[in-house]
């Protein structure tokens, strides 16, 4: 179980505390990955914060501590705070994997005018750059 003191700290309803800690605990009884509390010395920790800018986390281990934002209200529910953590451990979204067209048709007819050209560069990056096959 987390320490509740030592994990929040813009997260002052304790409402918000448990579903927060209930993600946690979603990763601990389904998954190898165990989330403790900062200790003094860690190199690499996850900070969960609650600005006004929305749900993201960078995705991966980015050296000392890493921000999941978890803007309130809007973000504190349970699938999206799972959601974000899956970001800071590592995880893309799968539209962004190497093998995304085996699974995926993308319906251009349904982008919007003028969103096509910035769709069509965001996978060539993706696709390129972010989804190698290793």
């Amino acid at each position: 179980m987390l320490e509740r003191r030592e994990v929040f700290v813009n997260f002052v309803a304790q409402e918000d505390q448990d579903v927060i800690t209930k993600a946690f605990e979603e990763y601990h009884k389904k998954t190898c990955v165990r989330f403790r509390p900062y200790k003094e010395g860690d190199e690499d920790f996850i900070k969960i914060e609650g600005k006004q800018s929305g749900c993201w986390s960078f995705v991966g281990r980015r050296g000392g501590g890493q921000v999941v934002n978890l803007q309130n209200p809007g973000c504190v529910h349970h699938g999206i705070i799972v959601h974000e953590l899956l970001h800071a451990l590592g995880f893309y979204h799968q539209q962004s994997a190497y093998e995304r067209d085996d699974f995926v048709r993308i319906n251009w007819e349904n982008i919007k005018l003028g969103k096509k050209r910035r769709k069509i560069i965001y996978i060539q990056f993706l696709t390129q750059n972010l989804s190698r096959k290793r």
